[in-house]
């Protein structure tokens, strides 16, 4: 039997404009597709989140097999279910797409190292974002620490590739691979199921993402601008939030799917621009989510009121 190679799903959940799972079908090996609940993450999920990733899993799944895939799920220390994983299959192998936060690059960079120390391949790819963080740089070769002008820098010379298209079919690595089910991973809240109620109002997936996403260009992002600060408004937001989040659709499709409307939806693509902005501060901040920003407000005097 043929090595297989692993494709490991991340914060990507999505068949099209997926950079990893293209390299691997277009290397002609079998694919066996990997979803790890890493239960070492540094920010573990909140109860939400873990409603969403069941049903996003779930999409995922079906759609991997609609095109002859399986996806295979783990739960564990990603690097112990890669290592084990390889090893048993044979995979010389393993793609994944890039995370950006220091505790993930940390993992990521470790897991490399050791694959590469075991005589496997590891790659990595773009593919949640428009720019590396590392990419655009002031003219003293430091970080933007202002949006409006790394905002200007990046629209200035910013060249946005086509989204790729979702593989029409793959070849399933074929074995005795086990595979937990997804109600193993606990993701779903049961006693009470709190989240019942908000299946009424998200179509998780791609799909429900590129539905949003039509919705909003045809009905909301002509009043965008001053829309979305106000709470009273259906649709004066994209709702795309955790479907980015999850990666069940890229930056890139949004990009392309406003270009014949760019001029209503620049603003809209700005907002874009704010959540790569702040990649770009997460990344040269790996603090940022614990300490101030600006040091000077260490010692910002707070009134004690009960």
């Amino acid at each position: 039997m043929i090595s297989p190679i692993i494709v490991w799903f991340r914060r990507d959940l999505r068949l099209s404009d997926n950079p990893a799972l293209d390299y691997a079908a277009r290397s002609g090996k079998p694919i066996m597709a990997l979803y790890v609940d890493e239960t070492d993450q540094a920010r573990p999920l909140g109860g939400a989140s873990k409603w969403w990733l069941h049903h996003s899993l779930a999409n995922l799944s079906g759609a991997l097999a609609e095109i002859g895939g399986r996806l295979i799920l783990r739960q564990g220390i990603a690097a112990d279910c890669l290592y084990a994983l390889a090893a048993k299959t044979g995979a010389d192998e393993i793609v994944w797409n890039r995370r950006y936060a220091e505790d993930a690059r940390l993992r990521d960079s470790e897991i490399k190292a050791g694959l590469k120390a075991r005589g496997l391949s590891a790659r990595s790819f773009k593919a949640n974002l428009l720019t590396e963080p590392w990419e655009v740089a002031t003219k003293t070769g430091g970080y933007y620490k202002v949006f409006t002008p790394y905002w200007r820098t990046v629209r200035a010379s910013l060249e946005v590739a086509p989204p790729i298209q979702a593989p029409a079919q793959i070849i399933s690595y074929e074995s005795a691979i086990t595979s937990l089910d997804l109600d193993d991973l606990g993701l779903l809240p049961s006693q009470p199921d709190w989240a019942s109620k908000m299946k009424a109002y998200w179509q998780i997936g791609p799909k429900g993402a590129e539905k949003a996403l039509e919705a909003f260009l045809e009905q909301g992002v002509e009043g965008y601008s001053e829309d979305r600060n106000r709470p009273d408004k259906d649709d004066g937001t994209s709702r795309l939030s955790p479907h980015l989040a999850f990666g069940e659709i890229s930056p890139r499709q949004i990009w392309q799917a406003c270009q014949p409307k760019m001029n209503i939806a620049a603003k809209f693509l700005a907002e874009i621009g704010w959540r790569e902005f702040s990649y770009v501060l997460l990344y040269h901040n790996p603090d940022l989510a614990r300490k101030n920003f600006k040091a000077g407000f260490d010692q910002f005097a707070w009134e004690e009121d009960e």
